[in-house]
C-alpha cells in the first residue's frame, strides 16, 4: 500500500478513474488489499467529521472503502474525492501513520 500511495500522490490525476493507472491500483487494493472495512458506511459520517489529522488507520481505511464501494451506485465519486483533495489526504494521513509505526 505504501509504494500505491506514494505513487498516487506524485502523479497528476485525470478523470475517468479508470483510466489513470495510480488510482485504478489504489481502487484495487481497496478491493483486494485486506482493507475493506464492512462498517464503512456507517462509520462514513464520523469519519467525514474528523479533521485529517485526527484520523486513525482504521479511519482510513474505512474512508477509502466508503469512497470505493460509493462508486457502486454514485459514478463519479471517486473522481469527486479524487479531485476535491480528499484521497490525497487520506493516503498522506495513511503515509503519517505508517512513519510512526516504523
Amino acid at each position: 500500500m505504501k509504494e500505491i500511495a506514494k505513487r498516487f500522490l506524485e502523479e497528476n490525476h485525470t478523470a475517468p478513474w479508470i483510466e489513470d493507472p495510480s488510482a485504478e491500483a489504489l481502487v484495487d487494493y481497496v478491493y483486494n488489499g485486506g482493507i475493506w472495512d464492512k462498517d464503512a458506511r456507517a462509520k462514513y459520517p464520523a469519519l467525514q467529521a474528523k479533521q485529517p489529522n485526527a484520523w486513525s488507520m482504521e479511519d482510513v481505511f474505512a474512508y477509502l472503502t466508503f469512497i470505493v464501494l460509493r462508486e457502486r451506485t454514485c459514478d463519479g465519486c471517486i473522481d469527486k474525492h479524487i479531485a476535491d483533495g480528499t484521497v490525497s489526504a487520506l493516503l498522506n494521513r495513511y503515509l503519517e501513520l505508517e512513519e510512526e509505526i516504523v
